[in-house]
Order: C-alpha cells, then sequence, then structure tokens
C-alpha cells in the first residue's frame, strides 16, 4: 500500500465502470506527461467544486434557480479572471482572444487541432505554452472534450457557449482588456 500524503486520507470509492473510464480519458487528455497523483487531484477538485469550495465560495451545493447558479458562475469567473489578471495580463489578453476567435469559428463544437492553431497564431506554437492555453481554455470549462477523432489522439470539443459568455461577461465587468 502506498504512503499517503502528508494532510491526505485515503479513501476507496466504487465508480461505475464507464464513469471511471472516461475520467480516465480526461486524465491523460489534461496530463499529456506523467499521471502520477492525478486522480487524485481530479478527484478532490471536482469534490471541492460540488462542494462550492473553489473561486472563494463556500457552502455546500445546491439545486439552486438557474439565474442564481449564473450569477455564482460569473461571480467566480470574474475572481478567477481578476486573479489571473493580476499576475498574468499577457496571458489573460491571449486567452480572452482565442475565447473570441473560438466563438467566431463555432459556438458547437471544434476540433482541438483548429484550438491549437488558434493558439499557436495567438500565443505561439511551442508545445508547453500551447498545453497550458488548452488547459486554462478547460478550467474556465469554455472547452469540454466531447469525443476522440477516430484513429488519433486528438480530441473533439463542444464549446461551452454559456461558460464562454460568462468569461467574456466578466472580462467587461472587470473593466479589463
Amino acid at each position: 500500500m502506498p504512503k499517503v500524503p502528508e494532510g491526505k486520507i485515503g479513501v476507496y470509492i466504487y465508480l461505475d465502470k464507464e464513469i471511471y473510464m472516461k475520467l480516465w480519458d480526461y486524465i491523460k487528455e489534461t496530463y499529456p506527461g506523467s499521471v502520477y497523483g492525478a486522480l487524485s487531484r481530479e478527484v478532490q477538485r471536482a469534490v471541492a467544486h460540488w462542494l462550492g469550495l473553489e473561486g472563494g465560495e463556500s457552502g455546500a451545493h445546491t439545486h439552486s434557480s438557474r439565474a442564481s447558479s449564473n450569477a455564482r458562475g460569473v461571480k467566480a469567473v470574474q475572481t478567477q479572471v481578476s486573479q489571473a489578471n493580476s499576475s498574468s495580463s499577457r496571458t489573460m489578453r491571449n486567452l480572452r482572444e482565442i475565447v473570441r476567435r473560438i466563438l467566431s469559428e463555432s459556438t458547437k463544437e471544434i476540433t482541438q487541432m483548429r484550438v491549437e492553431r488558434i493558439i499557436t497564431e495567438v500565443a505561439g506554437g511551442e508545445r508547453r505554452t500551447i498545453d497550458r492555453y488548452m488547459s486554462e481554455l478547460q478550467e474556465f470549462n469554455v472547452l469540454v472534450p466531447s469525443r476522440r477523432i477516430r484513429g488519433s489522439e486528438k480530441v473533439i470539443f463542444e464549446v461551452n457557449l454559456v461558460e464562454a459568455e460568462k468569461f467574456i461577461e466578466a472580462e467587461k465587468l472587470t473593466g479589463v482588456h
């Protein structure tokens, strides 16, 4: 049995096989190098999100109305955007431009290759740069992996129009361009 890191607790759960397989597909896409510890990080992130512990929110997840849920979502994105703006304004400017270009091409689906091309045009084509922006787009839930392209390791992303619009709306509300 592996050593449990300090401050962590071992938890043993049962998942539906299909959910487990999709989770591992997501982890392999999100962590292209080593996946060591990735399952723990992703499960912890999902539980924290469910409990409302991300983005400065507190309290348990509730089944609230769509309007208040959207307001909380905009506030969470605003918090993320303002935190990111303070630490890397060029990154956020590039990310906003990437989101705008994605929305100008599609409001439904877009291939990973096309997103990588947009990132290359906006921010540069170095692999780490592309990976960083791909990760940020997924972190902001602008892009959601939908399915693999047959015969390839690449995926087709669903464009999460609601989250993309929240991202753009947060930009307008924070006054940062």
